[in-house]
């Protein structure tokens, strides 16, 4: 585990029976996924054909959290985790090149935000304040303060960049 500027990075984070049983799940063909903008305000990106990603949504609940409750609830406990505020899987599409989806926080609550990276690929997560840019590497967690504006990105050299986004207290 790493800190960097109130970043914490945990490289591993799950154990490898754990993370590839996320694998299956997400890859298994009835996994739901609902279609949404990445970000639903502020000017972020030229080109609208870009605004878009999958979602798969845990609390509050609107997907379904049931049928996956006991591996999926097992990530914000390891956080230690007293209430989960907002959990959601994102996949982007990748684009011919890097996008930044725009700063934003996630929550006005005085909480934490987590995000998971499900695959490496060459996107990435930037902060605003410091310009500080933490790559997506397969089961790494970070963790920061969650009014911290931040961006995600799209990737280029995968198929899709898959990110677990929890809000925390």
């Amino acid at each position: 585990m790493t800190s960097n500027n109130n970043i914490i990075i945990q490289d591993n984070f799950l154990s490898i029976d754990h993370f590839q049983l996320l694998d299956i799940i997400l890859l298994e063909f009835d996994f739901f996924w609902s279609w949404n903008s990445i970000l639903y305000q502020g000017d972020f990106i030229s080109d609208e054909k870009y605004n878009r990603q999958l979602v798969h949504w845990f609390y509050p609940k609107k997907g379904s959290f049931k049928d996956y409750y006991e591996v999926f609830k097992l990530i914000p406990d390891q956080l230690g985790a007293k209430e989960v505020i907002r959990m959601k899987l994102n996949c982007n599409y990748p684009t011919d090149k890097i996008m930044e989806h725009g700063f934003h926080i996630d929550t006005e609550e005085n909480s934490k935000t987590s995000i998971f990276y499900m695959n490496t690929n060459n996107g990435y997560t930037k902060f605003e304040d410091n310009g500080e840019i933490v790559k997506s590497v397969q089961n790494r967690m970070i963790t920061f303060d969650s009014s911290r504006r931040h961006s995600g990105s799209s990737c280029t050299d995968e198929y899709n960049r898959l990110v677990l986004n929890i809000n925390w207290k």
